[in-house]
């Protein structure tokens, strides 16, 4: 701006010249010219304009600081159109994506097409190259002849100011990682991890946030009783859940006020506190405070509301303190007899205001789902109904939510994890100070110490690419990557699944097979919701299969393989995979993990679904090989220069090539798969693996 302001001072006339002039110009026609400038300045700014063939201007906004300036660089696009006429209409082109730039970059010895790809870079948002940020920096450090054209974009893209505290904040949750592991137990470990999650909120709400979520946002408060330390023998990761306030700008938006949780008792109205109760007891409770709101003879009198008060401000039933020392199930199973005093008081009260005779489904006498029950049977009793509709008034009358599991205290993540995320979030909503507020959210963030996470960030690169040549190919898979900060060579934060639980941790708490899980969690086998989960347990087999195989996934026990609530299977831990096993042993030598489990729960070996698993993995092979293009510079690229494990042993990248079976026809591509899996399901290394981690770490098999 101040450019165009210099320039159009000098060329504004003096005042002498104004005089002799046809046409006089005022101070008002000055401002309007002024105006006009800074208009064409915006208009340059945000709109490109076509390159000439000699020079090629480069505007990069970077959304942290938006005070780098315009520079303008000679580029050399007359010698690539006199020389590679071809390349510089791709380069040119819409077609011309960042993965095919960064491919070229890397694989051209070419010193001018180097030149030109490093200067497009400019060229792209600041998202989709931050996608190859990894691959970037690897090149910028190992690579003399790249690093020097990438040196301008990589100095630029560095210049991020204001990036202190969130370090900090960082920092901070690292160092408690660090500590934890030096602490006996597990429940003991838990405890001190309460105790310094509250210390932290001493210094918030603050100008952080946590980088994997894009979407800008302020850190308010750690609800800091809901930290849990997760499952591992050596370490000590834990999972953090985290309020934020959504903001326009990180950096301009004013933060909120400070909240004093100590007041938050007293705040709370009597209309809140009505709502609450309703909402957040369990079903016998709830059922009668809500069947007595719902009559419509009566309205609330003020000896119910004596009632809550007196309920709620017993010793037994501290729900509003903002510790947040109780979770659900803990409430649930220590408050139940002053649940039932509560109801016997709500009874009485109602049997005073002659309620007590109300018949309908909303009597605090008859349980909802018994009495929806009850009239589908005489219903059922008076005139034939088709399969169809009983099949759809079962799924209908069931309404029972997920079960829960108990604390365990050699597993406390266990029922944390367990717990619904919406119920999860609306209880910790309710308790917190700044639970009030319109933009309020939760989060949720695991702190990972002495484990190295770059393995895991370019397995989460390869699977987001996957699921993209999935989708645009129309292979009905189902994979879920997951973000990755890596913070240093063994440290760093990952994106937590929510609603979801280890195999692992089902067994050791349901005590089921995974089919007689199914069958609890989803329904009967006709139901619609049990099919719609096979199905997707099915999709996600398939593409984890392809993800297991292509990157030689290893360490695949119980404890690595997660669960979600609508049946999809999630893999976590890429920790070993390529060259890097267990040990340095190579001792799982399945392509992939599939049990005579996971084949019940299709159905058996003679069913539709295991086919369907096999025709999944089949379709998802051909795409991912068709676009193998855009697969291989991920691993490529990492593995020059690199001291990852994952490429200590031999050549890494030939092994990959193969594997997307490129010699192969389709059919024996299918005949290929058929020996796969087969050999997968019947893999004796796999089950040996299982009973090893079984006896060692007590992970279920």
């Amino acid at each position: 701006m101040m450019f165009f302001r210099r320039h159009a001072q000098k060329t504004i006339p003096t005042h002498n010249s104004i005089v002799a002039a046809p046409i006089p110009i005022t101070l008002d026609k000055i401002k309007i010219a002024e105006d006009e400038l800074e208009s064409a300045e915006n208009e340059l700014s945000t709109t490109p304009t076509a390159l000439s063939p000699i020079e090629k201007t480069v505007t990069f906004s970077n959304e942290i600081d938006s005070t780098i300036p315009t520079i303008t660089i000679t580029s050399t696009t007359e010698h690539l159109s006199v020389k590679h006429p071809g390349l510089l209409r791709l380069f040119d082109s819409t077609l011309c994506t960042v993965s095919i730039v960064i491919s070229y970059l890397f694989s051209t010895k070419e010193p001018m097409v180097q030149e030109f790809l490093g200067r497009k870079l400019f060229d792209y948002p600041n998202d989709e190259l931050d996608f190859y940020l990894p691959q970037l920096i690897n090149m910028y450090i190992h690579i003399p002849s790249i690093s020097n054209v990438i040196h301008n974009y990589i100095t630029i893209r560095s210049k991020a100011p204001k990036l202190a505290p969130v370090r900090e904040f960082m920092t901070a949750l690292i160092n408690i990682g660090k500590k934890l592991p030096h602490v006996p137990t597990k429940e003991k470990k838990t405890q001190n991890l309460i105790s310094e999650m509250k210390r932290m909120n001493m210094n918030l709400p603050a100008r952080v946030w946590i980088p994997f979520y894009k979407f800008p946002h302020h850190v308010v408060r750690i609800a800091y009783t809901e930290s849990t330390v997760l499952n591992s023998r050596d370490r000590a990761p834990y999972i953090v859940y985290i309020e934020i306030v959504l903001c326009d700008n990180i950096f301009a938006s004013p933060l909120p006020i400070k909240q004093n949780e100590s007041k938050l008792r007293s705040t709370r109205s009597e209309e809140n506190l009505t709502d609450h109760i309703i909402n957040h007891q369990p079903t016998s409770v709830s059922g009668a405070i809500g069947s007595y709101l719902n009559c419509e003879t009566q309205s609330l009198d003020s000896e119910l509301i004596d009632s809550y008060r007196s309920f709620i401000n017993s010793e037994d039933a501290d729900i509003w303190s903002t510790s947040d020392e109780v979770t659900a199930d803990d409430q649930q199973q220590s408050q139940s007899q002053s649940q039932l005093q509560l109801q016997l008081q709500l009874q009485s009260v109602s049997r005073r205001n002659g309620l007590i005779g109300y018949r309908s489904n909303h009597t605090m006498n008859i349980n909802p789902e018994t009495q929806s029950i009850r009239s589908t049977e005489s219903h059922l009793s008076q005139q034939e109904i088709m399969p169809s509709e009983i099949r759809k008034r079962l799924t209908e009358v069931k309404t029972t939510g997920p079960i829960l599991f108990d604390r365990d205290p050699d597993d406390p993540s266990a029922a944390t994890l367990k717990e619904p995320w919406d119920k999860k979030e609306q209880r910790i909503r309710q308790a917190s100070p700044y639970g009030h507020l319109r933009n309020w959210r939760l989060v949720a963030a695991i702190v990972k110490c002495g484990d190295d996470l770059r393995h895991e960030l370019l397995a989460y690169q390869f699977m987001v690419r996957l699921k993209e040549i999935w989708a645009n190919e129309h292979v009905p898979v189902f994979v879920r990557p997951i973000n990755i900060l890596v913070l240093s060579n063994n440290s760093g934060l990952i994106e937590p699944i929510l609603n979801a639980v280890s195999l692992h941790q089902i067994k050791k708490n349901s005590k089921l097979s995974l089919r007689n899980y199914f069958l609890r969690e989803f329904g009967t086998e006709r139901s619609e919701e049990f099919l719609t989960a096979v199905k997707n347990f099915v999709q996600s087999c398939a593409a984890y299969s392809i993800v297991c195989y292509l990157l030689q996934v290893k360490d695949r026990h119980n404890g690595n393989i997660l669960l979600d609530d609508e049946g999809h299977v999630i893999h976590i831990d890429f920790g070993y995979m390529l060259s890097a096993t267990p040990k340095n042993l190579g001792f799982e030598s399945s392509p992939f993990k599939i049990t005579q489990e996971f084949v019940d729960i299709m159905g058996g070996l003679q069913s539709d679904m295991y086919s369907y698993y096999k025709i999944l993995i089949l379709r998802g092979l051909l795409a991912a090989r068709k676009h193998m293009d855009k697969l291989m510079p991920i691993v490529e690229i990492m593995q020059h220069g690199s001291q990852l494990n994952c490429f200590s042993k031999g050549n890494v990248t030939l092994g990959l090539r193969e594997r997307f079976h490129l010699n192969m026809t389709d059919e024996q591509l299918e005949f290929n798969v058929e020996k796969m899996v087969e050999s997968s399901l019947n893999s004796l290394t796999t089950r040996v693996y299982d009973t090893f981690q079984y006896y060692t770490n007590g992970i279920s098999k």
